[in-house]
């Protein structure tokens, strides 16, 4: 979510695995949801997939592949504030 000024571009990153970039104009105090497991982007509700990227540095076929235990995934942005936020969340297909 874009606080303070919009956000143009969020990087997710797992090093050596994926790495996919939006690029866009994310106005202050809405959301960009990106859902891997759907591919789906938006932007306040409206589709943004076209945006998206997956970088040269991009490795597997899943927009972004979990591996079992703990990983680091990596989230940068341009634009907004350090009030802007980033939730991550995982459903486990399996269960």
């Amino acid at each position: 979510t874009a606080q303070g000024s919009a956000i143009t571009q969020v990087k997710i990153a797992i090093s050596g695995v994926s790495e996919l970039r939006w690029a866009g104009t994310l106005a202050a105090g809405t959301s960009l949801v990106i859902d891997c497991g759907a591919q789906s982007v938006h932007n306040n509700g409206a589709d943004a997939y076209s945006g998206l990227t997956l970088t040269s540095n991009h490795r597997v076929s899943d927009w972004l592949r979990l591996q079992p235990g703990n990983n680091s995934v990596v989230v940068t942005r341009t634009g907004g504030d350090t009030t802007s936020t980033v939730r991550i969340q995982y459903n486990d297909g399996w269960a």
